[in-house]
């Protein structure tokens, strides 16, 4: 476009130059100066004039002028050309800027994402304290136990007496239980609605012992303690356990459809004395006294044994069939 303009400026200012010839006396010409330099031709058949120096200089200037404005046009063109591509390369390193401004995962929070989905087994801790007291109106014990549910639990030795362990984050208001009475219960709860509703109890908290105790009510369980009416059938005990019987029947454990069977342990002497501190938490080492009757069933229609609570992905969960029949004798 600048470079049409630049020759029609030239050519006019030639159309000028002739006017002004002919005014003079001189033979009538019509001069045409092309883009491409060429002679101007007369329409008469007569031999042109020579040119005179206004009109060469104004010819060569317009030509010259002619060309540079289509370099011009040029160069603004392949800088058009160019600007996508700068614009394609900005947004390109936008994003990788962004892209390198994303915080990676801590090595803690990708173990604990992917661990997450490594199911374990769910069960409800309990001990006694004679802190924690019901609210005096509703029948039944007057102590609370504390407690928390976890999936940290594991049997570790099975001879000469059963051990197993857990762990704990302190501080914590069952572990000082623990500590204190050096005894609690392991409750392990049905893989179903009703042992979930029971580790959900237990997930709150124990600073509310009147709400713990509510709660335990609607999800059908009892707070009961070790005296048994002497008919009443128990399960083998440990020798440890019957030097203790005395000492513990005022421990208070759960009783209810969402509770296969309970386990009264106490802690082990050595090491530690059963706690061993491990940063921020506690590791509990425990000796299996009893195993007493939790009130659900513990057997499906056919006979088989129940499976227990599950935990994965933050979600209460059911064990599902074995995809590997394997022999038990190997």
């Amino acid at each position: 476009m600048f470079g049409c303009l630049a020759g029609s400026v030239a050519r006019q200012a030639c159309r000028r130059l002739n006017i002004a010839s002919e005014g003079a006396g001189s033979a009538p010409l019509r001069t045409d100066v092309a883009a491409s330099g060429s002679r101007a031709q007369s329409q008469t058949g007569m031999i042109p004039r020579p040119e005179t120096p206004a009109q060469t200089v104004v010819k060569h200037a317009g030509l010259l002028f002619a060309n540079a404005a289509r370099l011009w046009d040029g160069s603004a063109g392949r800088a058009a050309q160019i600007q996508p591509a700068a614009a394609t390369s900005a947004v390109e390193t936008s994003a990788a800027r962004a892209e390198a401004d994303v915080e990676t995962p801590s090595l803690p929070e990708e173990v604990r994402r992917r661990l997450r989905h490594l199911a374990n087994s769910v069960v409800v801790c309990t001990a006694h304290t004679n802190t924690g007291r019901a609210d005096a109106a509703e029948p039944g014990p007057t102590i609370v136990p504390v407690g928390l549910a976890m999936s940290s639990f594991v049997s570790l030795s099975l001879y000469p007496s059963p051990v197993i362990t857990f762990n704990v984050a302190v501080p914590s208001r069952t572990e000082a239980a623990i500590a204190r009475s050096r005894h609690f219960m392991i409750h392990v709860l049905a893989g179903d609605a009703r042992g979930a509703q029971v580790a959900d109890v237990f997930r709150a908290g124990n600073a509310h012992p009147d709400i713990v105790a509510r709660q335990l009510r609607r999800a059908g369980c009892r707070i009961v303690g070790l005296a048994r009416p002497p008919h009443q059938e128990t399960r083998p005990v440990s020798a440890a356990a019957a030097a203790t019987n005395a000492a513990a029947e005022d421990e208070p454990f759960l009783r209810g459809p969402g509770i296969l069977y309970v386990l009264r342990c106490r802690l082990l002497d050595e090491p530690w004395g059963g706690l061993v501190p491990v940063r921020d938490h506690v590791v509990v080492l425990g000796e299996v006294l009893e195993i007493i009757n939790g009130g659900a069933e513990d057997s499906d229609g056919t006979g088989a044994p129940r499976f227990g609570l599950v935990y994965g992905d933050r979600h209460y969960r059911q064990l599902g069939r074995a995809v590997l029949h394997t022999n038990p004798k190997r």
